[in-house]
């Protein structure tokens, strides 16, 4: 098959109720005469007699085609599916229409967008001596799924959205991404106990930086004002009473070295007196 996803699918679809489980691989099944087994993107159907008493034949051969598989992720949608319930060996991974068509009760492969990247898992279920069909359909976002969902309500009769008697009804409800269905219950309440076990796919989770804003007071407000406004000015006190207490230090202790030194000192003079004004005079 192209990748493992498919050869998945296809060894679902050609096991059948009689095949148990071998020690031939991770996935295998296996009866009298016939044998399946799974590597990667290959998908070994053996027939013959008396298969289960060939295990070092079979193994060998599984041994030989091994380095040719490509091997990849393989689909996860089984592990959502509830075991209460559950028919054994029973369980489809579905990639296209065609197929889903052929299993589940009612035609509605070409409407789940397999084009679209869908997937799906149907099996069968057996709840108060009754058959049901669940079927679990996965999209690639949360939004395609709800969108979809509106979709198939105008199509089909689901959780009673037609009140149409002539075709069969469905009950379903949707998780994260995903779309799951319920064929052949008789009531909600049935279809209801069904859907609840079946796990909503994966889960969101959102992480980022919180925090709580009370708002002050009015007095709060004007006491933080006050306060603010007598710091500020405290500060300003005591900055300027530093700043000008050290210059009159300097200019008393070095007079004319640090601080308005007589040569870079200049005076701009209007002629206004016949006297011109050094800049000795600052320092008598």
């Amino acid at each position: 098959m192209k990748d493992p996803s498919a050869a998945y699918g296809e060894y679902s679809y050609l096991r059948t109720p009689d095949m148990r489980y071998a020690n031939l691989g991770a996935y295998c099944a296996i009866s009298d005469s016939r044998a399946l087994v799974l590597d990667g993107n290959l998908l070994l159907d053996i027939e013959g007699r008396g298969l289960p008493k060939l295990d070092s034949s079979l193994k060998s051969l599984v041994g030989a085609i091994a380095p040719h598989a490509e091997q990849g992720a393989l689909p996860t949608l089984m592990n959502d599916l509830p075991a209460k319930g559950l028919v054994p060996e029973t369980d489809r991974y579905v990639l296209g229409p065609v197929v889903l068509n052929q299993l589940f009760p009612v035609a509605m492969g070409n409407s789940l967008g397999f084009s679209d990247g869908a997937e799906a898992e149907i099996a069968k279920y057996r709840a108060d001596g009754q058959d049901l069909m669940l079927l679990l359909v996965d999209y690639p976002t949360p939004q395609f799924a709800s969108m979809k969902l509106k979709q198939l309500k105008q199509q089909f009769d689901i959780n009673d959205s037609q009140n149409n008697n002539a075709s069969t009804p469905l009950y379903a409800k949707r998780g994260l991404t995903s779309l799951i269905f319920v064929a052949g219950a008789k009531s909600q309440a049935q279809a209801s106990a069904l859907l609840g076990n079946v796990k909503s796919g994966e889960v969101l989770t959102w992480n980022e930086p919180t925090f709580q804003f009370t708002q002050p007071g009015i007095g709060a407000v004007v006491v933080g004002t006050i306060v603010g406004s007598g710091i500020i000015c405290l500060f300003a006190l005591i900055s300027g009473l530093a700043f000008g207490g050290v210059r009159l230090v300097v200019k008393r202790a070095l007079p004319d070295r640090v601080f308005d030194r007589s040569d870079q000192l200049e005076i701009l003079q209007l002629g206004l007196a016949s006297k011109p004004i050094k800049s000795e005079d600052f320092y008598g």
